[in-house]
């Protein structure tokens, strides 16, 4: 593609050969010809002037002399937008391939794509455009909806609607029951769960993650959200539009995200709390209770995050604050040996 013609879709400004070509992208550190790159601030600078890329995406007002550069407001979108271009993902055709199972009363889009060895259940409905790849499993009355791409192992419970355009990522479940017991005087009688699970247009779930069906009512990812591999999302939680859930977090029962939320790695929360719209939850936080809009937190247990840094930061101290206590006290014994007075002495 001639970087005119990609100047024009990133929305950029070009500085360079405009009759120049560009077929793929690469890190900037192993560009070559025909690489498209990126450099995302100032601090690519050195990197970018010996980088043999032929052309460099930056941010507006970044000069790299002697290369063609795309001037844009967010770099990092620019790419998106450039690979989306550049690596077009492959068109499946539509049908029912042998060895796939789906059941008589289901509706399956006739533009759709069922691969072998996938189970589609009854009464489930299958929008246009989706592919299902193989080993999944559909169960029955769950709805799915356009342009959704199921990988392979996924497993959809009965009953769990998916909106348009959602991406499930290999070996994820979603609808499993619950975790619901009941004490009954000799051991946990389950509750049992018979909710469901609703996943919004334009939301993509990872490898391995689990989310639960309510107990009752909904379990629901709102639209646009993004969740990671390996995230656990319990009963009756709701998830509100465009928040990003990162690897190995955690959220306990009916717990409430607002919108455009970011919670990090590792980061747990525990049930029936609620937390504010653009809050943000740093890696591995451990949150005990509920937060207000734009929030910014981190730690265990979570509090501000410019609290939770002062704290650590006096943790560190601990270690030699403990051995100048240590002299203290042994000053103190020693004078109390020889019969002095310390100042504790004095005060009596």
């Amino acid at each position: 593609m001639k970087l005119k013609e990609m100047a024009h879709i990133l929305d950029g400004k070009l500085r360079g050969d405009p009759d120049a070509d560009v077929v793929s992208v690469a890190p900037i550190d192993s560009a070559g010809e025909g690489v498209l790159a990126f450099a995302a601030s100032e601090q690519y600078l050195k990197t970018a002037e010996r980088s043999g890329a032929s052309c460099i995406i930056v941010p507006k007002g970044f000069h790299v002399e002697g290369k063609n550069l795309i001037e844009v407001e967010n770099p990092r979108l620019a790419l998106a937008k450039a690979m989306e271009v550049l690596y077009k993902r492959e068109r499946i055709g539509p049908g029912i391939e042998e060895g796939a199972h789906v059941a008589e009363t289901a509706r399956v889009a006739p533009s759709s794509h069922i691969a072998t060895l996938a189970y589609i259940g009854d009464d489930t409905r299958v929008g246009d455009r989706t592919v299902i790849y193989p080993f999944a499993y559909i169960g029955p009355d769950a709805e799915i909806g356009s342009d959704c791409v199921i990988h392979p192992n996924v497993t959809i419970c009965s009953g769990v609607i998916l909106g348009d355009r959602v991406v499930v990522h290999a070996n994820a479940v979603l609808g499993s029951d619950g975790f619901g017991y009941a004490r009954d005087g000799v051991g946990h009688r389950k509750i049992p769960q018979v909710g469901t699970v609703v996943v919004e247009d334009d939301v993509e779930i990872g490898a391995n993650t689990a989310i639960d069906r309510a107990t009752m009512g909904r379990t629901r990812i709102g639209r646009g959200t993004k969740i990671d591999n390996l995230v656990h999302i319990a009963h009756n939680v709701t998830i509100g539009s465009n928040c990003l859930v990162v690897a190995q977090a955690g959220i306990a029962g009916s717990t409430e995200i607002g919108e455009n939320v970011l919670i990090g790695g590792q980061a747990g929360l525990v049930h029936h709390i609620k937390i504010g719209s653009r809050a943000f939850i740093g890696a591995q936080a451990g949150v005990t209770r509920s937060f207000p809009a734009d929030s910014k937190i981190s730690g265990y247990p979570a509090r501000d995050h410019n609290r939770s840094m002062r704290g650590y930061a006096a943790l560190n101290k601990l270690p030699s604050l403990i051995k100048k206590v240590d002299k203290i006290d042994k000053r103190i014994e020693k004078l109390e040996q020889k019969g002095g007075k310390t100042s504790e002495d004095d005060s009596r």
